[in-house]
């Protein structure tokens, strides 16, 4: 037992030289809730607004590809809050569940004023 505590100390070290060193990314999200950490960023954010329309097997071409319009319309920062807000609720619409799975990467996404009128 003791020399898989010796390998288990190991190996988490190993790991935390990778890390901080450089040789390792630690994931952008939360497996288990799918917030996104900190060091996340802004196009990481937004790539997981688009992948989560591909777990969304409700959806026709249509709708999937309206979806990805309005998502575009929420990334892009000279949009204006209107249009968010607009495209936000397209998508509430459209897919309820991809809405409330994007939620947690919505408000750290979107500014104040558009979170209070959307969520």
């Amino acid at each position: 037992m003791a020399t898989d505590d010796r390998r288990s100390r190991w190996d988490n070290w190993q790991w935390i030289k990778r890390v901080f060193l450089g040789r390792h990314r630690p994931d952008p999200f939360c497996w288990n809730c799918g917030k996104p950490y900190p060091w996340a960023t802004r196009e990481q954010r937004i790539g997981h607004l688009y992948n989560l329309i591909d777990f969304q097997d409700d959806l026709d071409e249509a709708d999937r590809l309206t979806i990805t319009e309005q998502v575009a319309v929420l990334s892009k920062p000279e949009a204006s809050d209107e249009q968010r807000i607009k495209a936000g609720n397209v998508i509430k619409r459209l897919a309820p569940k991809m809405w409330e799975a994007a939620l947690p990467i919505l408000q750290t996404v979107l500014s104040a004023e558009i979170r209070r009128q959307l969520l």
